[in-house]
């Protein structure tokens, strides 16, 4: 037991594509960084004996020789990235010594011992944390939403995944996942648009605005911007890949859309352009796009065997739990991940598992409008169970840990 009432617990959650951290009690995450880290290898220098390391924004910042690789790739952890987000997280960015704040660590679904016993091991050995404890993160978005059985449906960067928790519990075997996620939808995009606009990142050019002079204090003449490039030979390909993508991302989520019925090339070839102006001034036109790559969430992945749409996922995970259950897994179907916030996605899933579902089963989809609670669900509760006085006693101890090893979070977090 950990008497955890001194000091705030924090609560840490390394996503595929985001990772939040933050006080317990708080209703979001201060902080967000991208789940990457960028590493500088300098051929040119005979003083760095390991590389340096930069994660948050010091990653975003352009450097010689820095290459931007992302530091979780289910399933594959890299740990020395892992412990660098984690001393960036909680070293740099909340500014707190991890000796004094126990941690409330979120987790992917399903169950992974090595994974957990290695992830122990880093925070009590490397970060000397006072307690820990670790939970699956659609157990987490079930409490953030209220409830302790629901069936959570969660499509993130790189997964996808059909959840039932009841009781507080993950059922493990009646998790459906698929490797499909918004990075998915961003290569899909990003793969048109080379071949049709040069897209420059903002390190790489300067803007030069001519052809104006200011007369009786206003601007007069026509304002005309000019584009220098900037030539940086040194930047590795993965930052420049990076910075593109980030770009690409922005288009996505700001023009993509679910549409209520099912794409077909025909029935939208006249659907109008939305303008998208990228950094450097140009315009990119999206058309039928916007509502052809999100339909995949819905109709299946060609060459992706099983997957068939996310309302089938859904309906399979509920179908392999005990029968007793299933009509209070369909009455308290919980949506996030940031892929959930296309609009008209939550329309066209409730539509499409009705008419899965037989008449007398009532499908209740619990979908926060904030963009925050959507995308940060399982962050919020941890904050929101860290804070629980009935749980302040089920933290794994630094005592305990030296006692009984890394092995004991099995037991003491199941």
């Amino acid at each position: 037991m950990y008497g955890g009432d001194e000091v705030a617990a924090l609560v840490l959650d390394i996503g595929s594509y985001l990772t939040k951290a933050g006080y317990a009690g708080d209703d979001s995450p201060r902080v967000v960084i991208p789940s990457m880290v960028g590493t500088i290898n300098d051929p040119n220098s005979m003083e760095l004996e390991t590389p340096l390391t930069y994660a948050g924004d010091k990653m975003l910042m352009r450097r010689d020789y820095m290459r931007v690789e992302p530091a979780l790739v289910p399933p594959e952890y890299k740990w020395p990235l892992i412990e660098c987000l984690i001393a960036e997280s909680i070293g740099n960015e909340l500014k707190l010594d991890s000796k004094e704040h126990p941690i409330l660590l979120s987790e992917p679904s399903m169950h992974d011992r090595e994974t957990r016993i290695k992830m122990t091991e880093i925070l009590f050995e490397k970060f000397q944390v006072p307690a820990l404890y670790i939970v699956k993160s659609a157990v987490l978005s079930s409490f953030a939403s209220g409830r302790s059985t629901s069936l959570v449906l969660d499509s993130g960067g790189s997964i996808t995944s059909a959840v039932p928790v009841h009781d507080g519990y993950v059922l493990q075997k009646s998790i459906v996942r698929f490797p499909i996620g918004g990075e998915y939808i961003t290569d899909l995009l990003l793969k048109q648009l080379m071949g049709q606009v040069t897209i420059r990142p903002s390190y790489s050019f300067t803007k030069h605005m001519k052809s104006c002079y200011v007369e009786g204090g206003e601007i007069q003449g026509n304002i005309e911007l000019t584009i220098e490039e900037k030539s940086f030979p040194n930047t590795d390909p993965t930052y420049h890949e990076f910075a593109i993508r980030e770009i690409v991302k922005d288009i996505k989520e700001s023009t993509f859309k679910v549409s209520d019925s099912p794409f077909s090339d025909s029935a939208f070839s006249n659907v109008p352009c939305v303008n998208y102006e990228l950094p450097d001034g140009s315009v990119v036109e999206i058309g039928n796009e916007r509502f052809k790559y999100p339909e995949i969430f819905f109709s299946g992945v060609e060459g992706m065997v099983g997957f068939t749409g996310i309302h089938q996922m859904v309906y399979d995970s509920i179908t392999r739990c005990d029968m007793d259950i299933r009509r209070e897994l369909y009455g308290n179907l919980v949506v996030t991940g940031g892929n959930s916030l296309f609009s008209g996605f939550t329309d066209r899933l409730q539509k499409k598992l009705t008419e899965l579902t037989t008449q007398n089963m009532k499908v209740k989809l619990i979908a926060p409008q904030s963009s925050i609670e959507r995308r940060f669900s399982s962050w919020i509760g941890g904050s929101i169970l860290a804070c629980l006085g009935s749980f302040q006693q089920m933290w794994m101890s630094r005592q305990e840990y030296d006692e009984h090893g890394a092995i004991l979070v099995e037991r003491k977090c199941p």
